[in-house]
């Protein structure tokens, strides 16, 4: 009987737990909509560009204030001046992602981040170095007037339609201190990322622990739950815009990044085709199949030099496209002539499933 009674109330902490990630992930998919409103927070130093633009160098069109560049091409030419003086030795900073930055001053170069630096030695691979940093260059002295030339270069070819936008949004003058400035501005929209994150890392070790006490279709429940825990949280710690602050090694933060949300995202299919019946359950698990086989390709290039992870995203986001598409059908299914017992499983899987949708499609970011 209190055996019967532990495992009534694991199955109830699972569940709960489960739907709070649904509830979680597709909130923390809205929200990353407007990101770019938060990188564009006041900051004493911020910096206008005033000029315009153009993605193929050729064609150019006038830049307006706060507008949205989307970045699904791979080139950004930007001309014109900035909004306020940089004196000597003060600093520009401003968010990279994923981006190979070069900037000329007056037609003399004047700032090139490694990532274009290694681009123009024709160095393919290197996109394996980037990640989404916070980047300061040293004022030579530059006026108002003098004439600055700007490009950027996904790196990628694809990543989010923001990534311009945020660069523009972002842009700012001043001495060292500044990125305090911008940090401690920043950091109460990222508080509650981090927290989210640390607790669902102890739940997710919570449960992965606790898989040990049980028999073993529910250790697999547990198991799948918390490892589905665990990575979520190490991608709502990842994730954070401010990231670069707290983990200045950008290789290691992209990789932790794109790992952890592939596992999660495996381990909550494995775990939603554990709640359905009947040919729901056959449909999913297909789908499920093809999610793990991609995920395997994923990380064997990647293992033997083929790839960067941050490329294989692409592939994964299409095939995900699709099996999350069948799995969120199958969860409907489920809802409406499933089971009682199955069905906040269910319910919590089509709202995960649909918080990834939304990452998906609507913008090229696939994360």
């Amino acid at each position: 009987m209190l055996w019967k009674q532990i495992r009534s109330k694991k199955n109830s902490v699972v569940l709960v737990t489960v739907f709070a990630l649904a509830l979680l992930s597709l909130a923390a998919s809205i929200l990353d909509r407007s990101i770019a409103v938060q990188a564009s927070l006041p900051t004493p130093g911020k910096q206008g560009f005033i000029g315009e633009y153009s993605m193929d160098g050729e064609t150019w069109y006038p830049l307006m204030n706060d507008q949205k560049i989307t970045a699904c091409g791979s080139d950004l030419y930007l001309r014109g001046h900035f909004s306020r003086e940089i004196q000597k030795d003060a600093s520009l900073g401003f968010f990279s992602d994923h981006l190979a930055v070069t900037i000329s001053v007056n037609g003399e170069r004047w700032y090139v981040n490694s990532q274009a630096g290694f681009h123009s030695m024709g160095y393919s691979m290197f996109p394996a170095l980037c990640g989404r940093t916070w980047e300061m260059a040293r004022s030579p002295g530059i006026g108002v007037e003098d004439e600055i030339e700007i490009h950027l270069r996904n790196m990628h070819g694809f990543g989010s339609q923001q990534v311009f936008s945020r660069f523009l949004s972002t842009l700012h003058v001043g001495i060292g201190s500044n990125m305090d400035l911008l940090r401690s501005a920043l950091e109460p929209y990222t508080r509650l990322s981090r927290i989210v994150g640390a607790l669902l890392i102890v739940a997710g070790f919570l449960q992965l622990g606790a898989s040990t006490a049980f028999s073993r279709q529910s250790s697999a429940e547990l198991l799948c739950a918390g490892l589905m825990c665990l990575c979520a949280g190490v991608f709502f710690l990842y994730d954070a815009f401010d990231l670069p602050f707290w983990s200045d090694s950008a290789v290691l933060n992209t990789c932790l990044r794109q790992c952890s949300i592939i596992l999660c995202v495996q381990s909550m299919e494995i775990y939603i085709c554990g709640g359905l019946a009947g040919k729901q359950r056959k449909a999913a698990q297909a789908a499920t199949y093809l999610s793990g086989g991609m995920n395997a390709l994923i990380f064997l290039s990647v293992a033997l030099g083929r790839m960067v992870i941050y490329d294989g995203m692409l592939w994964w986001g299409i095939c995900q496209a699709v099996v999350c598409s069948v799995l969120i059908i199958c969860c409907v299914w489920e809802l409406i002539r499933g089971e009682r017992r199955n069905r906040l499983i269910a319910a919590s899987g089509a709202l995960m499933l649909a918080a990834g949708l939304l990452d998906i499609f609507g913008v090229c970011d696939l994360t």
